[in-house]
Order: C-alpha cells, then structure tokens, then sequence
C-alpha cells in the first residue's frame, strides 16, 4: 500500500487513476453481490443514459449512482478552499493555447453539508442527477445548501452517504451506531483497524433492508455449518449494506494509516475471490483479517499495475496523435478520454469549449488514429467509445 499511495502522490497521477478506480469499483462492488454491469453500457449512462436502450438503463442507475456518490464524497475530503483535480487538465503547461479552452473545473464542494441537504430533495431530483445531460453538471450542483459541515465517518456523515447511495431503503437510523463501531474498531493500529472495522460492517441487521416486498432475511441457526451459510447467503437477495460498507473503505484507511487522501477502494481486489468473501464476511474477524490481508497485498500490486497501465496507454496515444496537435490540445483531449471513455460531439463541444465542427474534427481524428471506434445505436443514437480504457481493470 505504501508503494501505491507513493504513485498516486505523483503530479496528475491520482487524478489519472481517480475516475477509472471509481468506475472498477462499482463494477467489481455490484458483482460481489451478484449482479452483472456491463462497461460499455455504464460509461455511456455516464454521459447520457438516454444514449442507451431503455431496456439497458435499469442495469446502470445504481451502478451510477455509487459513482456519483463517490465523486461526492471524494471530493469532499478536499481541504476546504482546494479544487478537485481536472482529469482532462492535470499536466497542461501554462501557456496553454487559448483556442482549444481548457475544460471547466468541477465546483469546489461546500463539503458533505450539501448532501445532507439532499437528503430533504425528492427522490425525482436525485434521479435526475443521476441521468446526467450529455454535458455534465458539477457533481454537486444539485445539493447547495448551506449546512453544518459534517466529518468524514461521523453519524451525520454516515446517514447522508447511505441516503445519497440507496434510495430504495429507508433512513441509516443505525448511524449512531455505526459511528460509534467504527471509533471502537479504529483503535487497532493500521489495516488491523481497516480489517477489524469492515468486519463489524458486515455484521447483519447494522442496514435497513431495500423496500421490495420479496426480500426476507434468511435466519441461520447459529450451529449451522459454514457452507451451508454460505448456500443460504446466496440464495436470497443481497442488501445494500454490503455495498457501503465497501464503499467506506477509502475513509476507514484514510483514518487507519493517518494518509492525506482517501485510500484505494477495495472491491477490485475483494472481487478476485466472490466465494472467499462470502465466506469469510460470516466467519470470525481473525479469519476475515487474515483473508483480506491476502487480498489486499495482491489487490494495490495490481492497482499498481493499473497506473502503469494507463500511463502507458496515455503515452501511445500521445504518440500517434501530437504528430497532428498541439501538446496541450492533444493531452487534455486524451486524458479527458479515460475520465469519460464515451464521448458525443455535443459532450465534447462543452466540455472542451469548443465548437460543434472542431468537436467533429476530433472525434474524425481520434476515430482515424484507432483511439476511439465509433458506434451507432438504435433511433440514430451514436457516440464514440474508447474502449481500450477498459483493459483488464
């Protein structure tokens, strides 16, 4: 971990990583609890989830929605004043040209405050933050109210990320709860703490169960063996709960290892043994820690590898395509491709400030240079896939 937390501390490095960790994280956090979301389709919901057919749109909401709350909550943990990264901007010399505008920053956040005031929006609001236009807003441009600014893994805190995260639920009443679990078990030093923290997490009854009238929790006596736990844990219908927990894990390390900025998120490496962590999340902490320890060395050498990954296919388009544009034209059009890997020309003509034909001359030139393909959809729908960003992430 340490090493990986050295390569994100590098210049544009953690704003590189940042969008695509996220993204493998919801993927790899709905497949751990059994449902299927397809890349392609999420990272065109992100631009549009009208772009997609409506049958396809169901499959991306929640996916979207952790992203979204991620980005939040990321963003958040900013020191107050500081602005987000600009993905598509992190490396631009100064004297960037004016005539390809560089893309407008996110909006600093005014901190989990805002999504506390979220919290009284209705839920066609927050739905319509999610379905995001082809251009998209700043994340928090739907939640601006000024409120008491709450502390990462304080009750408040907690409450408002679990109502941003799960709209078919009801309130985190258990917050208090959860709050005062997670002081208790941070008191470990370090991953121990990490370790000790998510077990507690996982613990059943700590979430309110989604409101859909076939879902009943499955009672195991307690001297029943762990693969028949098992069994009846995968027959029944998996709860949010797990999901936050997972997605917690950023701040406990945060905490825990006493870093600058939330640390990797772990569902990438927990995925890479569904039947283990089914497993272990029932059995006892030591077996758990032991368990996610493994995961984790193998999961931040991956994450690793996943930053070479990227630079290095940053730096092959760089090649193929600076030979014919500026270097700073060339670097935030391409960085801008693994934040958002589906682009429209009406996407990329607000999002690089530039007009409609310059904004179909790049999509024309990056088709032509083998970076993006082009794909034509249902009723004339059509936009422009990176897919190389996918890997094997």
């Amino acid at each position: 971990m340490g090493r990986l937390v050295e390569a994100l501390s590098r210049d544009g490095v953690r704003a590189l990583w940042q969008a695509d960790a996220l993204r493998r994280e919801a993927i790899a956090s709905f497949e751990l609890d059994g449902d299927k979301v397809n890349w392609e389709d999420l990272v065109v919901a992100q631009i549009d989830v009208a772009l997609l057919p409506h049958g396809l749109r169901p499959a991306t909401t929640e996916p979207l929605r952790l992203i979204a709350t991620g980005q939040r909550l990321v963003r958040d943990g900013d020191r107050p004043g500081s602005k987000a990264p600009d993905p598509a901007g992190a490396d631009d010399p100064p004297d960037a040209p004016a005539a390809d505008a560089p893309d407008e920053s996110p909006t600093a956040g005014t901190g989990l405050d805002a999504v506390l005031a979220a919290v009284h929006r209705s839920k066609a609001e927050i739905d319509a933050f999610i379905r995001q236009p082809d251009r998209p807003p700043p994340i928090d441009a739907p939640f601006r109210r000024p409120a008491p600014r709450a502390a990462p893994l304080s009750a408040d805190w907690l409450a408002a990320a679990w109502q941003q995260l799960v709209l078919d639920a009801g309130p985190l009443a258990s917050s208090g709860e959860l709050a005062a679990l997670i002081e208790e078990r941070l008191q470990k030093p370090g991953l121990a703490g990490v370790a000790a923290a998510l077990h507690g997490l996982h613990r059943p009854g700590l979430f309110p169960e989604p409101r859909t009238p076939d879902y009943r929790r499955a009672t195991v006596p307690a001297e029943t063996g762990r693969s028949l736990t098992l069994a009846t844990a995968q027959n029944k219908p998996v709860g949010p709960g797990r999901r936050f927990a997972r997605m917690l894990a950023p701040w406990l390390i945060l905490r825990a290892c006493q870093m600058k900025a939330p640390g990797p998120w772990l569902s990438p490496a927990l995925r890479m043994d569904t039947r283990g962590y089914a497993l272990a999340a029932v059995d006892g902490e030591d077996r758990w820690s032991a368990w996610l320890y493994r995961m984790l060395a193998d999961g931040f050498g991956r994450e690793r590898a996943r930053l070479t990954e990227l630079a290095a296919l940053v730096a092959h388009w760089e090649t193929a395509f600076t030979a014919k544009r500026r270097w700073a034209a060339s670097r935030r059009a391409l960085l801008l491709l693994v934040d958002t890997p589906a682009v429209t020309t009406r996407f990329l003509q607000h999002r690089r400030g530039i007009t409609r034909r310059a904004a179909q001359m790049l999509t024309r030139e990056l088709e032509q240079l083998g970076i993006v393909q082009h794909v034509r959809h249902a009723k004339g729908q059509e936009w422009w896939l990176a897919d190389q960003v996918h890997g094997r992430g």
